[in-house]
């Protein structure tokens, strides 16, 4: 498990590629579905008036987002010829996710209990959002342009790409999210 850890850490810190991932359908599924009862935890957290989003609706954004994403990638890693390299790519960015779950959970806590009554401390847990953001963008370019052996460029189009796509189906999912 600390080995696990460990390469999950490199990962974020960008020393360790897809191709230091075990290739195992078992760890991947894992990983799958602890980050997503972690969405689920997160998504529940109710925002600083009080308001959340019924169960109903984060498990139809979940399966739904999931799905098309994963297939995406998928799609993207075909078309490249690297098919063989998904799984554990794949299993890359979802160790990292669940590293960053770790670390997003607790600020939306404490976002929603103690920042949103200061607006200085808002002011920075809205630039560790932001850094967080970069993070993620960067560990997928990352793991893409080893995984893909493309340019950066490419690497970094499909990782906003990605990310893009994400948030557009979210705000069609979920349109509170948008307003």
């Amino acid at each position: 498990m600390l080995q696990l850890f460990r390469l999950f850490l490199g990962v974020s810190l960008l020393k360790k590629g897809p191709q230091d991932v075990p290739y195992s359908l078992f760890l991947f599924v894992i990983l799958f579905l602890i980050v997503f009862v972690l969405d689920v935890i997160g998504m529940q957290v109710p925002d600083s008036k009080g308001n959340a989003f019924a169960m109903i609706d984060i498990l139809r954004y979940l399966v739904i987002d999931k799905a098309i994403i994963l297939s995406v990638i998928f799609l993207i890693f075909h078309m490249h010829g690297y098919k063989n390299r998904y799984l554990q790519s794949i299993t890359a960015i979802y160790g990292f996710e669940f590293l960053l779950e770790t670390i997003h959970l607790p600020l939306n806590l404490f976002t929603v209990q103690v920042a949103a009554d200061n607006p200085n401390i808002l002011v920075l847990v809205f630039f560790v959002y932001m850094f967080l953001f970069g993070w993620l963008l960067m560990v997928v370019y990352h793991v893409l342009r080893q995984a893909l052996s493309i340019t950066m460029l490419h690497a970094a189009v499909l990782s906003v790409g990605l990310f893009s796509l994400d948030l557009y189906i979210g705000s069609l999912l979920l349109p509170e999210l948008s307003s």
